[in-house]
């Protein structure tokens, strides 16, 4: 990848509870590479989805609100980041978790992603 290059990067996730209950709000906070910037009008469709309550863009992180996930509800959405300057990066975690039970929670790595 080079310096102003864009890059994909692609969400899913399912709501797998312990238990057969609703998660109410559901808090996807999505991690962007060390060294690329959120391309902010990549995410405007998101707003267009029915659960999807809001988002925002946070440093190098988006911030998904997730409304009312029933057991084995699925979200699956992307977005573009482009390069800013070279580096070598690693993998950035992402965390998806209830609102009202942050103990159920799940967390991802993505991978590496170098800037020439």
């Amino acid at each position: 990848v080079a310096v102003n290059d864009l890059i994909g990067i692609d969400v899913s996730i399912v709501f797998d509870p312990p238990e057969p209950i609703k998660a109410g709000m559901t808090i996807l906070d999505v991690s962007v590479p060390t060294g690329f910037a959120v391309v902010e009008d990549s995410l405007e469709s998101l707003l267009k989805r029915p659960n999807i309550k809001r988002y925002e863009i946070a440093g190098r992180k988006v911030i998904v609100y997730i409304e009312d996930m029933d057991p084995g509800d699925r979200v699956t959405f992307g977005f573009q980041a482009v390069a800013l300057y070279p580096v070598s990066g690693k993998g950035a975690a992402s965390t998806v978790y209830s609102y009202y039970s942050p103990d159920w929670r799940g967390e991802t790595v993505s991978a590496a992603v170098n800037v020439q």
